[in-house]
């Protein structure tokens, strides 16, 4: 009888000890999944920022020159607007940053025409090799209650980070 009880108590402290195990399995990989790219960001490793050295901040400009094409079955007393969004990620320090601006569109025929520019400023500790993804956005919408709406969102690139300084020019042409 005294052997059936170990056994029993054994099997209960195996069963038990199960449940303990599993709270240190893997689940994956930690992020989110940006919408404006489509792409898995990884969350950044905690750093501690406080003993990093004082940066220089790498400033720079974006402009986008974009032409959207109004194709769509949209009434004349639409709102247009055109969007930028820059996204980097500082690999040495773990942050990321991410600038954007929305502007009115101007009419020209059946053409949305948007100019816009992105002054930038981050305190990024490894420059040279952290690279910034650029994502632009046309919207048109119902100037009563929002509808009809229409919105595109679209990646343009995913380059290194310019030099501190340098201004960096697009041209686009798209269909809403």
């Amino acid at each position: 009888m005294n052997y059936t009880r170990s056994i029993l108590v054994g099997l209960c402290l195996f069963g038990l000890s199960i449940a303990g195990w599993g709270q240190t399995l893997s689940r994956g990989i930690p992020g989110f999944l940006d919408p404006n790219t489509g792409t898995f960001k990884p969350m950044p490793s905690l750093v501690n920022t406080d003993n990093l050295p004082p940066v220089t901040p790498t400033k720079g400009r974006i402009v986008l020159s974009l032409v959207a094409g109004i194709r769509s079955a949209l009434p004349a007393n639409e709102v247009y607007s055109c969007g930028i969004s820059v996204t980097t990620f500082d690999t040495t320090s773990g942050l990321a940053f991410e600038e954007s601006a929305q502007i009115a569109a101007t009419l020209s025929g059946i053409n949305e025409v948007c100019v816009i520019t992105l002054p930038y400023s981050w305190d990024l500790t490894s420059p040279g090799s952290d690279s910034m993804s650029i994502s632009y956005s046309v919207t048109a919408v119902g100037p009563t209650n929002g509808l009809p709406a229409r919105q595109l969102n679209h990646g343009v690139a995913n380059i290194p980070v310019p030099a501190t300084g340098a201004t960096t020019t697009y041209s686009l042409t798209t269909y809403i």
